[in-house]
């Protein structure tokens, strides 16, 4: 069965730029995923409909490995890899998900290797299929070292 999440870009606050710069957060998803991540995030809102709710949370609750950074001032996220795709290409990313209070919970942000934006050439209020069909690494936890 596929599991696929429909979603819209949305224009992002620049928080995921200064995530995704971290040199424990790039050598986390380098070790465990095998890529360094293109700095920022690809912010995907989840379409209203409930099927699409539905397989997020269940793929990132029952699937997703949740990264520790190494200091508690940084807030925890879930990690599940996730193959997005548009009208006319596709990629394999992650999508990350912050553990933070008041966080949208049907909001997720993305990254991949590659600048997704310009890879796959999207624009705000563009639709993509979030692909949940890319097998994760074994186990559930990662402990981020300092680099």
């Amino acid at each position: 069965m596929e599991r696929i999440v429909r979603g819209t870009v949305r224009a992002g606050n620049g928080h995921g730029t200064q995530a995704t710069a971290h040199g424990w957060f790039r050598k986390a998803v380098e070790e465990r995923y095998g890529f360094v991540p293109e700095l920022g995030t690809l912010n995907v809102q989840v379409a209203e409909e409930i099927q699409s709710r539905l397989v997020l949370l269940e793929e990132l609750l029952g699937k997703g490995t949740v990264l520790v950074p190494p200091s508690r001032a940084i807030c925890c996220s879930i990690l599940r890899r996730v193959r997005l795709g548009c009208v006319s290409s596709r990629q394999d990313g992650l999508v990350v998900r912050p553990l933070v209070e008041g966080y949208d919970p049907y909001k997720v942000e993305i990254v991949a290797p590659v600048h997704l934006r310009t890879t796959l050439g999207l624009a705000d209020g563009q639709e993509v299929l979030l692909r949940f069909d890319v097998p994760e690494p074994r186990g559930r936890w990662t402990l981020a070292d300092k680099p």
